[in-house]
């Protein structure tokens, strides 16, 4: 069985923080070992102002060799998120292992 460390969230945008949790997990880890997991990867609001491709190409510009997928919304005309999607979340996420 293969183990990842997956790091889940919107990263919009992807900040220092984000960067620097990434950095260490690379170190501990080792980049083939790490998943990065755009969520909300198609929404486009207020609350998401970044395409999935943009904040993808965030992320690949600072870590090239991190594998990066998609997570869409359940319901992506949400502007705000009420917890009642969690469980759709959980199953893609599980999906995708």
């Amino acid at each position: 069985m293969i183990k990842k460390y997956v790091y889940l969230g919107r990263f919009s945008p992807f900040h220092l923080g984000h960067e620097r949790l990434l950095k260490a997990s690379i170190r501990h880890f080792g980049a083939d070992n790490c998943l990065v997991i755009i969520a909300s990867s198609s929404s486009l609001n207020k609350r998401t102002p970044y395409s999935f491709e943009a904040r993808q190409k965030m992320i690949q510009g600072i870590f090239p060799t991190v594998e990066i997928l998609p997570l869409p919304d359940a319901q992506p005309e949400l502007e705000f998120f009420d917890g009642s999607t969690n469980g759709v979340w959980l199953d893609q996420i599980e999906a995708l292992a």
